[in-house]
């Protein structure tokens, strides 16, 4: 796999995690409000599945001396793909179950958009999560070249998580809207 690609792959992934971050404010919205309850979950559920994903993604890449790790990245990010174009399908089933599911208590949005949260942005983001692992182990030539390979890969991640803050919430989002912004 060429190095130029690897590194493209991390970038975009990175800008997907943020703008589906920041989309997810949005459409949750409309249900739940905008307040620092609903943020909170949802920046919550985002560290918890990177957190799930760098975990499964570092076992999975380890597998077979990084062999699964070459096969397994791009169906990865097919099946994410695929997940996130759904979202806007079934977040309104899902933000109304979760709003009924949970009683009437002052604490009932925040338990609400957490569920919702929680059901509609979990696996697509854990599966974001695996990318890291997996580019990494792709990228290492050799253990002496693992401190720059990761380091050149966060970096890029970040840098895409950068772009993928700004572009939602400046061009897709005003322009086009949340739907279209997940597709």
């Amino acid at each position: 796999m060429k190095k130029r690609f690897l590194l493209f792959t991390v970038f975009v992934t990175g800008m997907s995690v943020t703008a589906v971050e920041l989309t997810a404010s949005r459409l949750l919205a409309p249900y739940f409000g905008a307040s620092l309850f609903v943020w909170t979950n949802i920046i919550g559920v985002v560290l918890l599945a990177l957190a799930l994903g760098y975990y499964f993604g570092g076992k999975l890449a380890d597998r077979e001396k990084g062999a699964v790790a070459r096969r397994a990245l791009y169906p990865i990010i097919f099946i994410t793909g695929i997940l996130i174009a759904l979202i806007p399908f079934f977040g309104k089933p899902i933000f109304i179950f979760a709003y009924g599911a949970i009683p009437t208590l002052d604490t009932s949005v925040f338990l609400a958009s957490l569920l919702a949260t929680l059901v509609l942005f979990t696996a697509p983001l854990l599966l974001l999560g695996m990318v890291s692992p997996l580019a990494a182990r792709i990228g290492f030539t050799t253990l002496d070249s693992a401190g720059s390979v990761v380091g050149s890969l966060y970096a890029l991640g970040t840098a895409g998580s950068i772009v993928g803050t700004f572009i939602p919430v400046l061009v897709t989002i005003p322009f086009l809207g949340s739907r279209e912004t997940f597709y």
